[in-house]
């Protein structure tokens, strides 16, 4: 693969995210660079410092664990 963090993100995100359903939490967001060109995926990101209406700590998530 050859492309940027956000081309290899489309293409994982390919092999393994095929759930229309998938909800993905990332709480590295930023500014979402890494899923700019995979808008068809339910992100929400949260970050302390980039997004202001989610500052989430990561050791103290507020998403429901939805682990099988």
């Amino acid at each position: 693969m050859r492309g940027s963090n956000a081309d290899l993100i489309k293409e994982v995100s390919r092999l393994y995210a095929t759930d229309p359903n998938l909800s993905i939490a990332d709480v590295t967001y930023g500014r979402g660079v890494f899923w700019k060109r995979s808008p068809h995926l339910n992100v929400t990101g949260s970050d302390l410092l980039t997004v202001p209406e989610r500052p989430y700590d990561f050791r103290d998530l507020p998403y429901q664990d939805t682990r099988c």
